[in-house]
């Protein structure tokens, strides 16, 4: 047995310990048996479908390394922190760096179970109101057409002075999806604050409600 050989059944007995296929049983002659190689095959298959990137040997021997997990699989931050990079970041995202939508991110992918809670709201007589992805995905969609129905379109900003809410988040995610730039505004900030905050951005539209709505005259 050559030393090449035997470094490739090394890497191969590695290769397999890694990715969790078992019973590969090497031979002198081929490397493996057909048996063998159809699990590995498999294994290979199953552990890619994991993982969106393989890593590849550099050691010139042709073998694949075991996948590489997503960050979301890491249960430390240091292990994170190991093995971060700005493209294993991308990863997790369906958006791209030239088109990312963070409403769709944060909402709308996450709507295919229309039972998944997305916030749930504390309200200050003691009761909790869930709001599920589906819900939120739907009703920003419509207050996003409205929106643009409503002449406000893509770069323009949308104030929101409304407590966290359902028609806050409403509000935020769907001006969001209008391609609007959502500003969310608190009273905490004082009259004056709101004004110089209004004033800075110059919105489209300022969102409220009556309760708020004097504090917002005459910005």
């Amino acid at each position: 047995m050559t030393g090449l050989t035997e470094r490739r059944l090394a890497r191969l007995a590695e290769w397999s310990a890694a990715s969790g296929v078992h019973g590969c049983t090497a031979t002198a002659r081929t490397g493996w048996t057909s048996a063998s190689a159809g699990k590995l095959r498999t294994g290979a298959a199953e552990g890619i479908a994991r993982s969106r990137i393989t890593r590849t040997t550099t050691d010139g021997l042709g073998l694949t390394g075991p996948p590489v997990p997503p960050l979301t699989a890491y249960t430390s931050y240091a292990d994170a922190q190991k093995h971060f990079s700005p493209d294993k970041l991308w990863e997790l995202f369906d958006g791209v760096r030239e088109r990312l939508n963070i409403a769709h991110e944060c909402v709308d992918r996450h709507a295919t179970d229309p039972a998944r809670v997305a916030v749930i709201l504390a309200h200050a007589d003691g009761r909790d109101e869930e709001l599920t992805f589906a819900e939120l995905a739907r009703d920003s969609s419509r207050f996003a057409h409205w929106l643009v129905a409503n002449g406000v379109g893509a770069g323009d900003r949308v104030a929101v002075m409304l407590e966290p809410s359902r028609a806050f988040y409403v509000a935020v995610f769907g001006a969001m999806k209008a391609g609007a730039i959502a500003v969310p505004l608190f009273t905490l900030f004082g009259p004056d604050g709101i004004r110089l905050r209004v004033h800075d951005c110059s919105p489209k539209l300022l969102l409220t409600n009556a309760e708020k709505a004097p504090m917002a005259t005459g910005t």
